[in-house]
């Protein structure tokens, strides 16, 4: 269940439309988008398009917005990453590392606490996995650490993991270009360096913004500036990058792929180019698949998709076509299906015998393993180094 309420921000002169969802009997605030002072005239679900809202503004601008939902969750194939996995309530941010313990929201391990609602979050590449970024309503940024010099330590049958603690946050006014749009897809892709997305009015088309962050020592700030823009001539619709091979992938609003490159020199211009397989054939997804991920299969670097209509794709291929949730392990993919089974993968197997997914042969060169699971269920994490998998069941 999802609804949307608008209020105005009296005291910064912002109205406030705030995008609200319930799961297991508790109400969340999952998204909070600040429009300009000059006030909101209306706004609708698109009749046709899930999760599309449609807003005009008393200033003559009309916008519409595409949500989608994804799991916040610590990556890297590492000892170190703990399954980590982050819900946003509003101005609360529920942390669980799944690798300890279970605890299913509204409950978690640590709940940080932020001066206004969280719009996103994102984790520290490897080796840190567990340190996370966070963005806030209001443009800024928080920085959470964990200290790592305490020791995961068994205390009869609890484990204690080391908390975060806040580090340093700023504003991200003060170096990111005009705009009434906020940063999107927002990834912590090097130890000093972020990627994000946003809409600029003067060009009228998506960016992708390279920040480059340090903490300023002795204090309780960062100081962020811009390393590089890339404009684009398509809207974005998914940014997402690899924990372990650092590829960067794009995907635009009509399917297509490509890879972010990064400029070397501060002088050069990035730039993204179409993403090519072993067989040099240009990567398009049929359908626009909010989910992506890439995986090292068969020892190529291949790109997974899931789209609305519960089609998996691998490299643009259809692979299954009753697929509602994935996820890559050290050694597999893992899907959950329609009917009722969870399904794994080995990386080791070659792209071309996927395709006997598509008509469950069993017994195929895939040797794969399946397991019964409840209806509705869907893939939250999984343990890397481990055998564990965090369900979620579509009951709550």
């Amino acid at each position: 269940v999802v609804s949307v309420v608008s209020c105005r921000l009296c005291l910064t002169m912002h109205f406030s439309v705030q995008m609200w969802s319930v799961g297991n009997y508790h109400w969340y605030l999952k998204q909070e988008i600040r429009l300009p002072h000059e006030g909101l005239l209306g706004m609708m679900w698109d009749p046709e398009r899930l999760y599309r809202i449609h807003f005009l503004t008393s200033d003559g601008h009309y916008i519409w917005v595409d949500f989608c939902w994804t799991v916040d969750q610590s990556k890297g194939h590492c000892e170190e990453n703990s399954a980590t996995v982050g819900v946003i309530d509003g101005a609360k941010v529920l942390l669980t590392p799944f690798k300890y313990q279970i605890v299913p929201p509204p409950m978690a391990a640590q709940t940080l606490t932020l001066p206004c609602s969280v719009n996103q979050i994102a984790f520290c590449p490897s080796p840190c996995c567990d340190n996370m970024l966070v963005l806030t309503s209001d443009n800024t940024i928080t920085l959470f650490k964990q200290n790592k010099s305490q020791h995961n330590d068994m205390v009869g049958f609890r484990t204690i993991w080391p908390p975060l603690s806040l580090v340093a946050s700023t504003s991200l006014d003060a170096c990111l270009p005009p705009s009434r749009y906020m940063l999107r897809r927002l990834i912590w892709w090097r130890m000093d360096t972020l990627l994000g997305v946003v809409w600029q009015l003067e060009s009228g088309s998506d960016c992708i913004m390279e920040l480059s962050f340090q903490v300023v020592e002795s204090s309780e700030t960062m100081a962020v500036e811009i390393r590089h823009q890339c404009h684009v001539e398509m809207p974005i619709l998914q940014l997402d990058t690899n924990a372990d091979t650092s590829t960067v992938v794009v995907e635009f609003v009509d399917g297509s792929i490509m890879k972010y490159n990064s400029a070397r020199r501060f002088d050069d211009v990035p730039f993204v180019l179409p993403w090519q397989p072993i067989d040099g054939q240009a990567v398009v997804l049929p359908l626009p698949c909010p989910r992506i991920e890439t995986a090292v299969l068969g020892g190529e670097e291949v790109v997974l998709g899931l789209s609305d209509w519960a089609r998996f794709y691998v490299n643009g291929k259809e692979v299954v076509r009753d697929c509602t949730s994935f996820a890559v392990h050290d050694e597999f993919i893992l899907l959950t299906t329609h009917s009722r089974t969870c399904r794994f993968i080995p990386l080791s197997c070659s792209l071309e015998n996927l395709t006997s997914l598509v008509t469950d042969d069993m017994n195929g060169v895939l040797s794969e393993s399946i397991r019964q699971v409840e209806r509705g269920s869907r893939i939250v994490t999984v343990v890397s180094g481990g055998n564990k998998v965090v369900l979620q069941c579509g009951c709550v």
